[in-house]
This record gives C-alpha cells, sequence and structure tokens, in this order.
C-alpha cells in the first residue's frame, strides 16, 4: 500500500469517527454493538447447536424404537419323521399359516391316493372317486398319464366285482415346498369279505399350487391343487 492510500484510509476512518461522536444515536449504537453484539452471536450459535443436537437425539431415539422393535433372533421349528429325519422346516412366525395350507395339501393329497389305489363296491362311490382324482389332474402334466394308464390297466370299477381295496394313509410329509412322500396301506378283501392279503405302498407327489379353478371342478378342487407327477412302488420286505 503506498504513503497516498494510507493516507486516505487514516482520513476515512478519522471522518467515521468524527460523524460517529457528532452523531449521538450512531454512537450508542456502535457502543451497543460493542457490549451485547458477540453475546447476541453467541447465543444464536447455541441456539443453532441446540436444534442439531434435538434432531440427532430424535434419529437416534427413532432407530433405537426400530432396533428393538425388529426381531434379533428367528426361531425355526424343524419336523422329523418316524426315522428320525428331516421332514419339514418352517419359521416360527410362519407356522400358524403354514400349517393351515399344509393340511388342506395333506387332506386333497390322501384323497387323490385313496381314489387312485382304492376300490369301492358302490359304483357311485368308486365313480366320484375317480372324478376327485381327475380334478386334481392336468393333460399338460405326467400325472394325468400315469394315472390313466394306471385305471385302464386296473380298471376300479371292474375289479369292484372281485375284491374290494381300502387305503389306509400312515404317512404324509414334505420333502420339499412341492414334493411330499406318502406312505399307505392296502387291504385287499374278495366280495366274501375273505383277505386276500395286504400290500405297504410308497409314493412320492409334486403338486403346483394356485391353479386354475373351473366351475365344473370347483367342488372337487377349491384350492386349485394339480398334481403333477406322481410316482408310487410297493415297500417290500417290510
Amino acid at each position: 500500500m503506498t504513503n497516498g492510500q494510507k493516507t486516505i484510509m487514516a482520513n476515512k476512518k478519522n471522518h467515521d469517527k468524527a460523524a460517529v461522536a457528532g452523531d449521538p444515536y450512531l454512537a450508542g449504537r456502535r457502543a451497543w454493538n460493542e457490549q451485547f453484539g458477540g453475546h447476541i452471536a453467541a447465543a444464536k450459535a447455541w441456539r443453532a447447536l441446540g436444534l442439531v443436537s434435538l434432531l440427532l437425539a430424535g434419529v437416534c431415539a427413532g432407530g433405537m424404537i426400530w432396533f428393538a422393535g425388529s426381531p434379533k433372533l428367528l426361531p425355526y421349528v424343524v419336523e422329523v419323521d418316524r426315522e428320525g429325519e428331516i421332514a419339514g422346516v418352517f419359521a416360527a412366525g410362519q407356522m400358524k399359516d403354514a400349517g393351515v395350507e399344509k393340511r388342506v395339501i395333506q387332506y386333497q393329497l390322501a384323497q387323490f391316493v385313496q381314489g387312485v389305489r382304492g376300490v369301492s363296491p358302490d359304483v357311485n362311490v368308486q365313480r366320484e372317486a375317480i372324478e376327485r382324482v381327475y380334478a386334481l389332474l392336468s393333460q399338460a402334466y405326467p400325472a394325468y398319464q400315469a394315472v390313466s394308464e394306471w385305471y385302464r390297466g386296473n380298471s376300479p370299477l371292474k375289479r369292484a366285482g372281485e375284491e374290494t381295496v381300502a387305503v389306509e394313509i400312515t404317512q404324509l410329509l414334505p420333502l420339499s415346498e412341492k414334493t411330499w412322500r406318502i406312505e399307505w396301506r392296502e387291504k385287499r378283501r374278495a366280495r366274501n369279505g375273505n383277505p386276500l392279503g395286504d400290500a405297504r405302498m410308497t409314493g412320492t407327489l409334486t403338486v403346483l399350487s394356485g391353479g386354475t379353478v373351473t366351475e365344473k371342478n370347483l367342488l372337487r378342487n377349491p384350492t386349485g391343487l394339480y398334481v403333477t407327477h406322481f410316482d408310487w412302488q410297493e415297500q417290500l420286505g417290510r
């Protein structure tokens, strides 16, 4: 800064001081600012800091409430069969809904197997059993061909003239979300009531849930459950 500039700045300061000294209002304002201005600025800073702290405390409180309400551990229920092998795993929170759905599927599959393998002496009862079976089948899946082939070679309506077959379901457990394992006992009797022998059977069924419910099958298959694959065999040596 040159000497000339310094002289101009000094003259300006002297002029401002002279103006303040000559005006009591400006002098009072300057004195008030010098005495209380720092306190006002500090108060504003503390208010801003307090507001930020309050917001942070609210966020922390909300996070703690959410964390406290969220589950830390999710228990599971493991279902085992009679051999001690794992048959199904369910989250504890899903047990109620899963249990209801499971019982519905078990009932329908038990009816299906009894309809496929059973033989009734009553023609009307037997026809209704066959209708229930086909209500859970679709020509788009292999189970339809498997069951139809069995009926062609072992027509229950023809067999009913010589024997009856009672099907007793002994076990029905899920292997996965869509596949079930079923065991049953077949008791064969002649038309005069004499026993013709028993057989223990086992099979696997793969199902499709949420299929189309037609007006024709509304009463026989209201849930839209379809059997896509069905394989069975006799248990030998038991």
